[in-house]
């Protein structure tokens, strides 16, 4: 599976998926930041607005309330948050475990 992210606009499931490692809560104000992924994250927005740039594809994502997105581990790419955002996150529960 290709370093790249992947989003899924609709609610999250009704609880947490499989393997589930740990989880929470985050938020974050405007701003822009580098970001590297030591593993798979799996998240739903619950407010806000980003756009994430994958740093060895350019590949732009925008993610906004009520979208999932994953984030594969190893990814690097930078966050770009227009809106402040809050999130519910997930590590450890990524499709890198099917390949």
């Amino acid at each position: 599976m290709a370093a790249c992210a992947a989003w899924l606009p609709q609610p999250p499931p009704p609880s947490p998926p499989s393997g589930a490692s740990r989880g929470g809560t985050w938020g974050c104000p405007v701003s822009k930041f580098d970001w590297s992924y030591s593993e798979d994250e799996t998240c739903y927005l619950l407010e806000g607005d980003v756009v994430v740039t994958d740093n060895k594809t350019g590949a732009t994502m925008r993610v906004k309330a009520g979208d999932v997105a994953f984030f594969p581990q190893g990814m690097k790419c930078v966050w770009d948050v227009s809106v402040p955002i809050q999130k519910h996150f997930s590590f450890g529960t990524g499709l890198s475990a099917l390949e």
